[in-house]
C-alpha cells in the first residue's frame, strides 16, 4: 500500500512539473496589479492620469485601437484625445484579473463595456473592449487594446464636418 502511494505521488509530481505553459500561477482578482489597473482606468474616465504616470514605463509599447505607440507620452495623448470626441466616458460590466507568467511578468486583463456620448453626433456608444497590460518590475511595459472602432470613426468624420 505504501509503495502505491509513493508511485502515485511521484507520478503526480512528474505531471505537475512536466507541463509547459506561459501561465505558471493562478488567476488573481484582488492583487496589486488588478487594483492598479482599476485605478488607472477609473482615472482615465475622469481624464486624470496620476496612476498612469506612476505605473506606465516611459517606453511602453502600446497597440491602441488601430495605432501603435512606443512611448508613455504618445499613449497619454491618445487617451486625452478621447475627451475631445466623447464625454461621459465610463466603464460598465467590468471584468479584471491578473495572471503570473513563466517569464516572471504579470498580465492584467481588463474587459469592460466602454460607454460614452459623442461630442459631435450626440450618439450614445456602448462598446465591448479588451485591454491586456503586461507588467515587469512593477511597471506596465506593454498594452494591447481591442474594440470596434466604428464609433470613433463616426465621431471623427462628424468632427471634420464642423470645421
Amino acid at each position: 500500500m505504501h509503495k502505491n502511494k509513493l508511485i502515485i505521488a511521484a507520478l503526480s509530481l512528474f505531471l505537475l512539473f512536466s507541463c509547459s505553459s506561459d501561465i505558471t500561477g493562478v488567476v488573481l482578482v484582488d492583487d496589486i496589479y488588478t487594483i492598479r489597473v482599476k485605478k488607472i482606468m477609473q482615472e482615465y474616465t475622469e481624464n486624470k492620469y496620476e496612476a498612469f504616470h506612476k505605473f506606465f514605463n516611459d517606453d511602453v509599447k502600446t497597440y491602441y485601437s488601430s495605432d501603435i505607440y512606443y512611448t508613455k507620452s504618445k499613449l497619454l495623448e491618445a487617451f486625452k484625445s478621447d475627451f475631445y470626441y466623447f464625454s461621459n466616458i465610463d466603464f460598465s460590466s467590468t471584468e479584471v484579473y491578473t495572471i503570473f507568467n513563466s517569464d516572471r511578468t504579470y498580465t492584467t486583463i481588463f474587459k469592460p463595456i466602454w460607454n460614452a456620448k459623442g461630442n459631435f453626433t450626440n450618439n450614445k456608444y456602448k462598446v465591448f473592449s479588451f485591454y491586456k497590460f503586461i507588467w515587469r518590475n512593477n511597471k506596465i511595459i506593454s498594452v494591447n487594446t481591442y474594440w470596434d472602432d466604428s464609433s470613433f470613426f463616426e465621431e471623427f468624420a462628424e468632427s471634420n464636418k464642423k470645421f
